[in-house]
C-alpha cells in the first residue's frame, strides 16, 4: 500500500494556507486507525493461540 508523501516544507506551506484543521482531523483519524489496527492484530494473535494451543 502506497501512502502519499510530502516534504516538511510542503506540509508547512499547506498548513499556513489554512488547511490545518483538516490536516489535524486526518492525523487524528490515522491515529485512531492505528490504535484499532493494533487491537485487531492483538485479538487475532490471541485467537490463534487459543485455537492452536487449545486443541493439542
Amino acid at each position: 500500500m502506497a501512502y502519499p508523501t510530502m516534504t516538511l516544507k510542503e506540509f508547512n506551506e499547506y498548513m499556513q494556507e489554512g488547511h490545518y484543521q483538516y490536516s489535524l482531523f486526518i492525523i487524528l483519524q490515522l491515529d485512531e486507525a492505528m490504535e484499532y489496527l493494533k487491537k485487531a492484530q492483538q485479538a487475532d494473535a490471541d485467537m490463534k493461540k487459543f485455537w492452536y494451543h487449545g486443541r493439542t
